[in-house]
Protein backbone atom coordinates (compact mmCIF):
# COMPACT_ATOMS: atom_id res chain seq x y z
CA UNK A 1 0.00 0.00 0.00
CA UNK A 2 1.15 3.73 -0.52
CA UNK A 3 0.96 4.94 2.90
CA UNK A 4 2.94 1.60 4.00
CA UNK A 5 5.95 2.35 1.36
CA UNK A 6 6.64 5.79 2.47
CA UNK A 7 7.42 4.25 5.65
CA UNK A 8 10.30 2.59 4.50
CA UNK A 9 13.42 4.42 5.07
CA UNK A 10 17.09 3.65 3.81
CA UNK A 11 17.84 2.41 7.45
CA UNK A 12 15.75 -0.49 6.96
CA UNK A 13 16.70 -0.90 3.67
CA UNK A 14 20.47 -1.39 5.06
CA UNK A 15 19.18 -3.60 8.69
CA UNK A 16 16.87 -5.60 6.69
CA UNK A 17 13.57 -4.45 8.43
CA UNK A 18 11.62 -3.17 5.30
CA UNK A 19 8.33 -5.33 5.64
CA UNK A 20 8.76 -6.56 2.02
CA UNK A 21 8.12 -10.23 0.97
CA UNK A 22 11.78 -12.19 0.48
CA UNK A 23 10.45 -14.85 -1.41
CA UNK A 24 11.55 -13.27 -4.94
CA UNK A 25 14.92 -12.22 -3.52
CA UNK A 26 16.85 -10.69 -5.98
CA UNK A 27 13.70 -9.03 -8.02
CA UNK A 28 13.51 -5.35 -8.02
CA UNK A 29 10.47 -4.37 -9.97
CA UNK A 30 7.44 -3.28 -7.90
CA UNK A 31 5.41 -6.50 -8.95
CA UNK A 32 7.82 -8.13 -6.60
CA UNK A 33 7.88 -5.64 -3.48
CA UNK A 34 5.19 -7.13 -1.88
CA UNK A 35 4.31 -5.56 1.36
CA UNK A 36 3.76 -8.43 4.51
CA UNK A 37 4.54 -5.95 7.57
CA UNK A 38 5.28 -2.67 8.21
CA UNK A 39 8.85 -1.60 8.10
CA UNK A 40 11.13 -2.16 11.34
CA UNK A 41 8.61 -4.87 12.25
CA UNK A 42 10.30 -8.21 10.60
CA UNK A 43 13.39 -8.86 9.65
CA UNK A 44 14.02 -10.69 6.84
CA UNK A 45 17.18 -11.10 4.48
CA UNK A 46 16.03 -9.66 1.71
CA UNK A 47 19.04 -8.83 -1.50
CA UNK A 48 16.40 -6.91 -3.68
CA UNK A 49 15.91 -3.85 -1.56
CA UNK A 50 19.47 -3.85 -0.66
CA UNK A 51 20.39 -3.91 -4.46
CA UNK A 52 18.35 -0.83 -4.82
CA UNK A 53 19.90 1.51 -2.60
CA UNK A 54 22.69 1.36 -5.39
CA UNK A 55 19.87 3.72 -7.01
CA UNK A 56 19.67 5.98 -3.52
CA UNK A 57 23.25 6.39 -3.62
CA UNK A 58 23.63 7.62 -6.97
CA UNK A 59 20.79 10.42 -6.76
CA UNK A 60 22.40 11.53 -3.49
CA UNK A 61 26.14 11.87 -5.79
CA UNK A 62 24.45 12.88 -8.71
CA UNK A 63 26.59 10.77 -10.53
CA UNK A 64 26.48 6.98 -11.58
CA UNK A 65 26.96 4.70 -8.94
CA UNK A 66 30.01 2.70 -10.33
CA UNK A 67 31.54 6.42 -10.65
CA UNK A 68 31.38 7.37 -6.96
CA UNK A 69 32.30 3.43 -5.97
CA UNK A 70 35.62 3.92 -7.93
CA UNK A 71 36.22 7.63 -6.73
CA UNK A 72 35.07 7.41 -3.32
CA UNK A 73 36.20 3.66 -2.16
CA UNK A 74 37.93 1.65 -5.09
CA UNK A 75 40.80 4.14 -6.41
CA UNK A 76 41.52 5.10 -2.92
CA UNK A 77 41.89 2.17 -1.20
CA UNK A 78 43.67 0.43 -4.52
CA UNK A 79 41.02 -2.61 -5.23
CA UNK A 80 40.30 -4.43 -8.28
CA UNK A 81 37.05 -5.15 -9.86
CA UNK A 82 33.64 -4.54 -11.72
CA UNK A 83 30.30 -4.46 -10.86
CA UNK A 84 27.74 -6.67 -12.76
CA UNK A 85 24.70 -9.23 -12.47
CA UNK A 86 24.17 -12.59 -12.44
CA UNK A 87 20.71 -13.12 -13.54
CA UNK A 88 19.78 -9.62 -14.95
CA UNK A 89 18.55 -8.32 -10.98
CA UNK A 90 20.66 -8.54 -8.14
CA UNK A 91 24.04 -6.68 -8.72
CA UNK A 92 27.45 -8.54 -7.89
CA UNK A 93 30.82 -7.10 -7.46
CA UNK A 94 33.34 -9.36 -9.02
CA UNK A 95 36.97 -8.72 -7.64
CA UNK A 96 39.99 -10.50 -5.99
CA UNK A 97 40.62 -12.39 -2.68
CA UNK A 98 43.13 -8.72 -2.16
CA UNK A 99 40.68 -6.79 -3.22
CA UNK A 100 38.20 -8.37 -0.74
CA UNK A 101 40.87 -8.21 1.90
CA UNK A 102 41.59 -4.11 1.43
CA UNK A 103 37.78 -3.46 2.05
CA UNK A 104 37.94 -5.55 5.00
CA UNK A 105 41.50 -3.60 6.18
CA UNK A 106 39.53 -0.50 5.75
CA UNK A 107 36.67 -1.72 8.11
CA UNK A 108 38.60 -3.14 10.75
CA UNK A 109 40.84 -0.12 11.03
CA UNK A 110 37.37 2.43 11.56
CA UNK A 111 37.01 3.76 8.33
CA UNK A 112 40.64 4.86 7.26
CA UNK A 113 43.08 4.13 4.98
CA UNK A 114 47.17 4.56 6.13
CA UNK A 115 45.41 7.28 8.22
CA UNK A 116 43.47 8.80 6.24
CA UNK A 117 39.56 8.81 6.54
CA UNK A 118 37.96 7.21 3.55
CA UNK A 119 34.23 6.56 5.54
CA UNK A 120 34.42 9.62 7.97
CA UNK A 121 30.98 9.45 9.49
CA UNK A 122 31.79 7.52 12.77
CA UNK A 123 28.88 7.17 14.25
CA UNK A 124 27.64 5.23 11.39
CA UNK A 125 30.93 3.63 11.28
CA UNK A 126 30.58 2.24 15.05
CA UNK A 127 27.30 1.39 14.32
CA UNK A 128 27.41 -0.81 11.46
CA UNK A 129 28.86 -3.34 13.66
CA UNK A 130 27.00 -2.88 16.58
CA UNK A 131 22.99 -4.78 16.47
CA UNK A 132 21.08 -2.10 14.05
CA UNK A 133 17.29 -3.43 15.61
CA UNK A 134 16.13 -5.26 18.29
CA UNK A 135 14.78 -8.44 16.03
CA UNK A 136 17.62 -10.13 14.87
CA UNK A 137 21.03 -9.04 16.75
CA UNK A 138 23.55 -11.08 14.60
CA UNK A 139 23.03 -8.26 12.40
CA UNK A 140 24.25 -4.93 11.80
CA UNK A 141 24.30 -2.56 9.02
CA UNK A 142 24.99 -5.09 6.09
CA UNK A 143 27.69 -6.88 8.70
CA UNK A 144 26.99 -10.14 9.98
CA UNK A 145 28.23 -10.22 13.90
CA UNK A 146 28.68 -12.95 16.33
CA UNK A 147 31.43 -14.73 17.95
CA UNK A 148 33.82 -17.47 16.90
CA UNK A 149 35.69 -19.86 19.20
CA UNK A 150 35.22 -16.81 21.86
CA UNK A 151 36.10 -13.87 19.69
CA UNK A 152 33.61 -11.20 18.81
CA UNK A 153 33.57 -10.61 14.90
CA UNK A 154 31.95 -8.95 12.03
CA UNK A 155 31.50 -11.15 8.91
CA UNK A 156 30.40 -9.21 4.71
CA UNK A 157 29.05 -12.53 4.13
CA UNK A 158 28.69 -13.63 0.29
CA UNK A 159 26.82 -16.59 -1.05
CA UNK A 160 28.75 -20.06 -1.16
CA UNK A 161 31.61 -19.38 1.04
CA UNK A 162 32.83 -15.45 0.10
CA UNK A 163 33.73 -14.34 3.32
CA UNK A 164 35.47 -11.06 4.97
CA UNK A 165 35.79 -11.50 8.47
CA UNK A 166 37.01 -9.21 11.03
CA UNK A 167 38.10 -10.02 14.49
CA UNK A 168 38.76 -6.73 15.77
CA UNK A 169 40.22 -8.13 19.12
CA UNK A 170 42.94 -10.14 17.49
CA UNK A 171 43.75 -7.12 14.54
CA UNK A 172 42.58 -9.96 12.18
CA UNK A 173 40.79 -9.70 8.56
CA UNK A 174 39.76 -13.34 7.09
CA UNK A 175 39.37 -13.59 3.64
CA UNK A 176 37.96 -17.03 2.14
CA UNK A 177 36.53 -17.42 -1.35
CA UNK A 178 34.58 -20.63 -2.83
CA UNK A 179 32.39 -21.31 -6.20
CA UNK A 180 29.45 -18.50 -5.93
CA UNK A 181 27.54 -20.90 -8.57
CA UNK A 182 26.31 -22.99 -6.16
CA UNK A 183 22.40 -24.04 -5.02
CA UNK A 184 21.80 -22.63 -1.61
CA UNK A 185 21.77 -26.15 0.71
CA UNK A 186 25.21 -26.42 -0.95
CA UNK A 187 26.20 -22.99 -0.48
CA UNK A 188 25.18 -23.28 3.25
CA UNK A 189 27.07 -26.54 3.57
CA UNK A 190 30.14 -24.48 2.15
CA UNK A 191 29.52 -21.59 4.58
CA UNK A 192 29.98 -24.23 7.53
CA UNK A 193 32.88 -25.79 6.61
CA UNK A 194 34.47 -22.57 5.92
CA UNK A 195 33.57 -21.20 9.29
CA UNK A 196 34.63 -25.06 10.99
CA UNK A 197 37.92 -24.06 9.05
CA UNK A 198 38.63 -21.14 10.51
CA UNK A 199 37.16 -22.14 14.24
CA UNK A 200 39.83 -25.22 14.80
CA UNK A 201 42.58 -24.18 12.38
CA UNK A 202 43.13 -20.64 11.11
CA UNK A 203 42.39 -18.54 14.62
CA UNK A 204 44.46 -21.41 16.40
CA UNK A 205 47.60 -20.72 14.36
CA UNK A 206 47.15 -17.19 14.65
CA UNK A 207 47.07 -17.77 18.25
CA UNK A 208 50.09 -19.93 18.29
CA UNK A 209 51.70 -17.14 16.39
CA UNK A 210 50.82 -14.65 18.97
CA UNK A 211 52.47 -16.33 21.50
CA UNK A 212 55.47 -16.82 19.74
CA UNK A 213 55.85 -13.31 19.26
CA UNK A 214 54.99 -12.23 22.52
Amino acid sequence: PGDKEFLIKVEHQLNMTRGLQPLNFDCITPQCLTYVADSGSRWAYHNGPYTLLQRVVSAGANQEYDTYFETELKNKIGMDGFWSTTNGLNSVYFSTTRSMARFGLLNLNNGSWDDIPILTDMGFEAQMRTPSQDINLSYGYLWWLGRIKGFGFQLALGHGGQFIMNIPSLNLTIVTTSDWALDWDTADAHERLITDLIADHILPAVQRMDRTIN
